[in-house]
């Protein structure tokens, strides 16, 4: 099996930049791995369910609400900044855009 060149590409170009970044600081590296083992870890339990799901309008549908209603944007910013009725204001009417964009996807 040969491997595609975006493959080889994109692995060459990680191992260049891994060594940029080790002659910039040593320590950075690590904290890159570090970054990129945590961000696995958030976004594993989204991306499980959406392969496990049949078809691409599901996983749209997981990511658009993924993407609107992010509990630690809401708690971190939203609220803290605008306020909860800002919130609830901002949230009830999106309610049906997960569904609507999964619906606009599907394809008979």
């Amino acid at each position: 099996m040969r491997p595609e060149i975006t493959t080889i590409v994109l692995t060459l170009l990680a191992v260049v930049l891994g060594v940029v970044a080790y002659l910039k600081d040593p320590g950075l590296p690590l904290i890159g791995a570090r970054n990129g083992l945590a961000m696995l870890w958030l976004v594993l339990p989204r991306l499980v369910p959406g392969i496990l799901t049949p078809g691409g309008p599901m996983l749209v549908a997981y990511m658009t609400s993924w993407s609107l209603f992010g509990m630690q944007r809401i708690i971190a910013w939203e609220a803290p900044l605008m306020g909860w009725r800002f919130v609830f204001v901002r949230v009830v009417p999106s309610l049906a855009f997960p569904v609507l964009a999964g619906w606009l996807v599907h394809q008979d």
